[in-house]
């Protein structure tokens, strides 16, 4: 999501947040395999291992499945993955579900023999058949990052549908986003924010920010301000940085509430913490101004320098501004220069505007007309 500031004359500019179109994140989604290793009651005592390993040795499927997860786990015999991986396959090739997902965790992996991704998906596969959810939600996995195999879409979508239909909610997530962005078959937001809600309803914040982004900008629905910040606020209340910071823009906004440039401020930092580029810009935009409390020129320059040092071109432009017009820092047009021509090198057209107007003036550095046309020309 970009912020854009208003259009302001060189070296006049003054910092006003500004709600801009929001873009859904693809790495926000749920991209990590279920990989909780499966397996039945085991052996409580050397007596009943004893009695497990002849079984096994003997064929039985339940036994070798028993076995490999004592080998897996370490429990009544040391941890060995390359003989959990052995029983387990014993028993995957006797069609026993729980085993052959197991497999296809140890192949994903590459524990108790090589990394193998086809024989993951092969695995995953044949316990997916047999209706094993979370198996479907890891083939779906593999076939939309194109692991083990071609990547696939409208696989992918066949195998979430599945897994989500059994209550999987990561596959739910995945779903929603396939159905919102067309992907694997038809664009379907009134589909998207079915399956958000499955997942956001059972408490996953991911699910609950994109239910949110989609009321805030009206996909599949009317636009509802309100739903988006109730939404936004589950999902914040989690510790989501990106609904951290949507919450912050609703609240500076006034948007499906009323407007508090302090519940802004205390959103934006709790987003700008983690780490978020956008929200380090708008914290340090409301120091700057002394909106929702002191204005602090020094804690504005903190938080849009590391935001500029994630290559925010809009905090590297407000850094340009800081030092130009002294706010906090001795003025310094050498150093205004140098944040403007960062700015300017990612397209920002305020920057490049500045960056011309310092060229022509021959401030920071010798006059130079030539580049400075070339900027306002940009």
């Amino acid at each position: 999501m970009k912020r854009l500031f208003k259009p302001l004359p060189a070296l006049l500019a003054c910092m006003t947040l500004l709600a801009a179109a929001p873009s859904a994140c693809a790495d926000d989604l749920s991209s990590g395999l279920a990989a909780d290793m499966k397996a039945p009651v085991q052996a409580a005592d050397a007596d009943s291992r004893g009695w497990l390993e002849k079984a096994a040795s003997a064929g039985l499927a339940q036994a070798q499945l028993a076995l490999g997860a004592m080998y897996y786990h370490g429990q009544l015999v040391s941890k060995d993955h390359a003989k959990a991986r052995y029983w387990f396959e014993k028993a995957a090739g006797q069609g026993d579900m729980q085993a052959q997902f197991n497999m296809g965790l140890m192949c994903h992996k590459g524990q108790g023999g090589p990394q193998d991704y086809a024989k993951a998906r092969y695995w995953f596969g044949k316990a997916a058949g047999q209706g094993d959810m979370q198996a479907q939600f890891n083939m779906g996995l593999m076939c939309q990052e194109g692991q083990g195999g071609p990547q696939d879409l409208a696989q992918a979508r066949r195998w979430y549908e599945k897994a989500a239909r059994q209550g999987q909610p990561d596959a739910q997530i995945n779903l929603g986003w396939l159905w919102s962005k067309g992907q694997g078959g038809p664009q379907d937001y009134a589909q998207a924010r079915h399956w958000y809600g499955k997942a956001a309803e059972k408490g996953l914040a991911k699910a609950q920010f994109y239910l949110g982004l989609m009321n805030q900008e009206g996909w599949g629905a009317p636009q509802d301000f309100q739903a988006a910040r109730r939404w936004y606020g589950l999902a914040a209340a989690q510790g989501h940085a990106l609904a951290q910071l949507r919450l912050g823009d609703l609240n500076a906004e006034g948007q499906g509430g009323p407007q508090d440039d302090a519940q802004a401020r205390r959103w934006y930092e709790k987003a700008a913490r983690q780490g978020d580029a956008e929200a380090q810009n708008q914290l340090g935009a409301l120091h700057h101004e002394g909106r929702g409390g002191p204005q602090d020129f020094a804690q504005a320059r903190r938080w849009f320098e590391k935001a500029a040092a994630q290559g925010d071109a809009q905090a590297q432009y407000n850094l340009g501004l800081m030092h130009a017009q002294g706010h906090g820092v001795p003025q310094n047009f050498a150093e205004a220069r140098r944040w403007y021509e960062k700015a300017a090198a990612q397209g920002y057209a305020q920057a490049q505007r500045n960056l011309g107007a310092l060229l022509v003036k021959g401030q920071g550095d010798p006059q130079d007309l030539t580049q400075a046309r070339r900027w306002f020309e940009k």
